[in-house]
């Protein structure tokens, strides 16, 4: 048997039916309205079959073949080829305590596809499922929910987005995995989620640190700034005369300094001679005598006579000698 439909002469006289069992077929596929005249039944087992999904379009649109089935509370889908359960494949089962529909190929279940049902027992074992939408299982009764078993699917955990396994571990020994639960079993990502929360705190520290730090280096630099833009004021202000320039720093009278000559002549200090002893007459005339006889052996002498009397006795006599400004 491949295919599955309703005639006039089908099952129409089958009102007395509970339970209907179709499994160890090669059924592909159920029109839509083919369980129409079984509606009543409380048990369908579909298993080892090769049905690839629950709906068919039936020129109006993708409709479930269990839609007729209201009362039914026991479905056995396992093992066919089933690859995904959209949203309004079950909808119509509100009372439907028992899904099994382990060992297909669904890869995809609408998050909303358990939503009213009564579920106590829910089989997807053995299947691809490989990620399930947040919410998924929020319909079912904690109160009476027996069963779940969700191994052997192909998990793959997104830390911080898996919701699974802490809903799992709340339902505590109603979860009964037949085989393995992967990165769901072990909470791989508890662990890193703790990881990542103590590396968390130990990247805002270091920034923290760091940002205090650049900030007092630019006040640092805004302080010296601000420094040399107040001395480079008072450089560039114009110069003030004060009280103090007034003053002469170079006596008029008395001794004098005379600068370097640009010909080189090296230049003279006249320093003031303490007063000397007014000469005598007599003395005075053996001594320029003595400096006429000895005329040729006297050589130029850093002391010059007055020709005037009066100037060595009563004027202060001016002393030439030759200085050098390099030290010598």
């Amino acid at each position: 048997l491949k295919r599955f439909y309703r005639t006039n002469k089908s099952i129409n006289q089958c009102l007395r039916l509970s339970s209907f069992t179709l499994a160890a077929n090669k059924i592909i596929k159920i029109e839509p309205r083919a369980l129409e005249p079984i509606h009543q039944i409380k048990t369908l087992s579909l298993e080892n079959n090769q049905l690839t999904s629950l709906s068919s379009n039936d020129g109006n649109g993708n409709v479930s073949f269990l839609r007729p089935l209201r009362k039914v509370k026991n479905l056995f889908l396992s093992s066919n080829n089933i690859q995904q359960i959209e949203e309004n494949d079950l909808s119509s089962l509100t009372s439907l305590k028992t899904l099994a529909i382990d060992h297909n190929e669904i890869e995809k279940i609408h998050s909303r596809a358990f939503a009213g049902l009564p579920l106590t027992r829910i089989y997807l074992n053995h299947n691809r499922l490989f990620y399930l939408p947040k919410g998924t299982f929020d319909s079912f009764s904690m109160d009476t929910l027996d069963v779940v078993d969700v191994s052997d699917n192909a998990w793959q955990c997104i830390c911080g987005e898996e919701w699974l396994a802490d809903w799992l571990a709340a339902i505590g020994d109603r979860n009964i995995a037949d085989g393995s639960m992967g990165c769901v079993g072990s909470r791989v990502c508890t662990g890193r989620l703790n990881e990542e929360e103590q590396h968390s705190v130990w990247i805002t520290v270091v920034a923290s640190v760091l940002a205090i730090v650049s900030l007092l280096i630019l006040v640092a630099i805004t302080f010296l700034y601000l420094e040399d833009g107040k001395r480079l004021d008072q450089l560039t202000s114009p110069l003030r005369r004060v009280p103090s320039d007034l003053l002469q720093l170079i006596p008029n009278s008395g001794s004098s300094i005379s600068l370097p000559h640009e010909t080189g002549v090296e230049p003279l200090i006249a320093a003031e001679l303490t007063q000397k002893q007014p000469l005598s007459s007599s003395l005075r005339n053996s001594a320029i005598k003595k400096a006429t006889t000895n005329g040729s052996n006297i050589k130029k002498s850093p002391l010059i006579l007055a020709s005037n009397p009066n100037e060595l006795s009563t004027g202060s006599a001016v002393e030439k000698k030759r200085v050098r400004f390099n030290g010598i």
